[in-house]
């Protein structure tokens, strides 16, 4: 079964507070769902439920009152469900959401690479897939916004005087190498760029029996 895009939602800016909500509706089988929040001039991490779920947070990156932070679920609920963060400290919360089909369910993601930089113009995130078909994700910020070039396709983004993404790279087939480039007339504060694997073919090969 192959990964493919579910859907993404831009949950906007939240100002002077410690929390923030939205609804996400997660369809299809196999789901993972990937939550992108920053946090300015407030606490320095933060927590995320999805349908009470409690979601795994895998980094925090960024500089003093801009930080980044991506919680990842597999096997979210399907339908709308609410998205909670709660953070540390009082401040402006940016956030959105995507959700994926047909991931492996046990695993994900399969890397993980986080940086704080203060690249111009251009970044290009680079991963190497262990599993043919995985796709590749990135979560930006930045002080522009930013454009999806070579290998890369916007999913969601939220803008603001900061700007925030999630970029995917198609199928990598077969596994290896793979790179996507992100114009951005400015500096690009923080990164995270993981890999998620799809479900394994054999699960889907019918038991034969023999009478």
């Amino acid at each position: 079964m192959a990964i493919a895009y579910d859907t993404g939602v831009n949950a906007g800016r939240t100002s002077s507070t410690t929390t923030k909500s939205w609804s996400h509706t997660c369809t299809g089988s196999d789901r993972f769902l990937v939550v992108s929040v920053r946090l300015l001039f407030g606490g320095t991490t933060a927590t995320c439920t999805y349908n009470g779920v409690a979601m795994t947070r895998e980094s925090v990156e960024g500089t003093t009152n801009n930080w980044l932070v991506t919680f990842t679920l597999t096997a979210p609920a399907t339908g709308s469900n609410t998205v909670a963060v709660t953070a540390t400290g009082s401040g402006l919360i940016d956030a959105c959401s995507a959700s994926f089909t047909g991931v492996s369910q046990t695993g994900q993601p399969t890397l993980k690479t986080n940086d704080t930089t203060s690249s111009q113009d251009n970044l290009t995130l680079t991963e190497t897939s262990t599993t043919d078909n995985s796709w590749f994700i990135g979560n930006v910020i930045s002080s522009e916004k930013m454009v999806a070039s070579t290998g890369a396709t916007l999913r969601v983004s939220v803008g603001s005087g900061y700007y925030q993404a999630i970029f995917t790279n198609g199928a990598i087939t077969p596994a290896g190498s793979a790179s996507m480039l992100i114009t951005v007339n400015g500096s690009v504060f923080s990164y995270q760029q993981f890999m998620i694997a799809p479900v394994s073919v054999s699960s889907f090969i019918p038991k034969v029996m023999i009478f």
